[in-house]
């Protein structure tokens, strides 16, 4: 059997997840599949057909970072929340944080904005794991950091983090 859309290569119900998530988006099977597999090679972190929102942060704001073992806090991601992070769960299931882009996730640290920072913010859009086949929906509230690696802690206070599983 010939797999002309390329779906045998993730995990067995990414397909069906994606499907079901996206009921009623596309016109058809054809197009769903072309989304999926865009999904699976572009890794777009918005959701299909979506636009994110330009903002400038202000200095006071709080944002939160789950952080990979040893990541110091003075080395922070382009990626941020504004929601709660309880567990590891979250950060994989509502953030789909992947485990091919972050494998060890082991704590959250907060941030204090301390200079107007520009941002792009929405939705979480959904994630096929490129180790595993593994799909996470997404739809945690996600902030991109508009500025450089560099720079990031020109905006940026380390306030507090905590420990998660």
């Amino acid at each position: 059997m010939v797999d002309v859309f390329g779906l045998s290569e993730c995990g067995s119900n990414s397909w069906n997840k994606f499907q079901k998530q996206h009921k009623g988006v596309f016109k058809n099977s054809s197009e769903a599949s072309r989304a999926y597999n865009d999904l699976k090679v572009n890794k777009s972190p918005w959701p299909y057909d979506y636009a994110p929102k330009k903002e400038t942060l202000s200095p006071g704001e709080k944002i939160r970072m789950a952080m990979s073992e040893g990541q110091p806090s003075n080395r922070p991601g382009g990626w941020a929340t504004t929601d709660e992070i309880p567990d590891v769960n979250m950060v994989r299931e509502k953030l789909a944080v992947t485990k091919e882009f972050k494998e060890n996730i082991a704590y959250v640290q907060e941030y204090e904005v301390i200079k107007e920072l520009p941002v792009k913010t929405g939705t979480v859009g959904p994630q096929i794991d490129g180790l595993d086949g593994t799909y996470y929906h997404g739809g945690g509230n996600q902030i991109q950091l508009d500025v450089p690696p560099a720079e990031r802690m020109d905006y940026l206070k380390p306030i507090s983090d905590y420990k998660i599983e």
